[in-house]
């Protein structure tokens, strides 16, 4: 049996370049033939294989049930390398913060329901495209009440990043828990790294811990006080997504003129030089890291060697 490393490497191999339907049977070949048994590192790996397969059979379906490209707002083909989901009550502040990620079309009003239909934007971070998606407010009974209910779910389960948005100026841990009584209603995951709850319109400073047991507390707590902690929303979202970032930089020069590129968490030295250049990867003979993944500064790797956030990387090649 592969080691954990060498086994995920082997995955996203296979995955690479396929269309969506080869991936789903290509997850599943793995799902069915897992080793049985093990623990650790496996184990998250199969739980992610598995959820990896759940959202791209959604995906399939809702643009099958729609005959493919469709004018129906709620049919959103995935674009990017990852989706992010706004999630509020109404007049939470989403659409605001949609427009401060660089996103037009959505309506700002001091009035509830100002945004019926979902407002789409690709926005770009370095090397990544980030879809964001400003979804109309969840309410109490969202599925039973409103008829857009099943697509917002599809929405939803595509979706990488669930981002959370309170009202702080109002009774935060009141909208918390109807939004996580709504999501676990209807299957939405709230819990893990892959969720956001961004505290909008903070005045003074916040306490962001951990509410009561049953809330959407699991994920990152954003306090949006300044335009720092707006500009530094983007990075968190993709950082939420499972992606870190990186500095790349040739030989003799400073880690300062670095290219900093963002890649997926697991990723080695090899994948990153391949991300610049094919040619790159193929002369690639190792690297010299700079960062948590190194046990010194400077610190010559193999190509194989798995990168960290933060890390500087001078890539080596004949």
């Amino acid at each position: 049996m592969l080691n954990a490393k060498d086994m995920r490497r082997k995955i996203n191999e296979s995955l690479k370049g396929k269309t969506e339907a080869e991936q789903i049977s290509i997850i599943e070949g793995y799902i069915q033939g897992w080793p049985p048994n093990v623990r650790g590192e496996y184990v998250r790996m199969r739980r992610h294989l598995v959820r990896r397969l759940n959202k791209l059979r959604t995906r399939s379906l809702t643009i099958a049930s729609s005959g493919g490209l469709s004018d129906d707002p709620f049919v959103i083909a995935k674009s990017g390398h990852l989706t992010a989901a706004l999630v509020g009550l109404p007049n939470a502040g989403k659409s605001y913060v949609f427009h401060r990620l660089g996103g037009d079309g959505a309506t700002i009003a001091d009035y509830p329901f100002s945004t019926v239909t979902p407002t789409v934007h690709l926005a770009s971070l370095d090397n990544l495209r980030i879809q964001i998606i400003d979804l109309p407010p969840l309410v109490e009974g969202t599925i039973v009440s409103l008829p857009y209910g099943e697509k917002l779910t599809r929405i939803l389960d595509q979706s990488d990043v669930l981002c959370i948005v309170l009202d702080a100026s109002s009774d935060a841990e009141a909208q918390e828990l109807i939004l996580a009584d709504e999501l676990n209603a209807i299957g939405v995951m709230t819990e893990g790294g892959a969720t956001l709850v961004l505290h909008n319109r903070v005045r003074h400073a916040a306490d962001l811990s951990p509410m009561a047991e049953g809330s959407i507390i699991s994920g990152t707590r954003v306090s949006l006080r300044s335009e720092r902690d707006f500009d530094f929303l983007m990075s968190q979202i993709a950082r939420a997504g499972g992606y870190l970032v990186t500095h790349a930089k040739p030989p003799g020069q400073s880690p300062e003129q670095a290219n900093r590129l963002w890649v997926e968490a697991g990723t080695t030295v090899r994948e990153l030089a391949a991300s610049v250049h094919k040619e790159l990867a193929r002369r690639l003979i190792g690297a010299r890291v700079w960062g948590e993944s190194a046990r010194r500064p400077g610190q010559k790797v193999s190509a194989d060697h798995l990168l960290a956030d933060g890390d500087v990387v001078e890539l080596l090649a004949r």
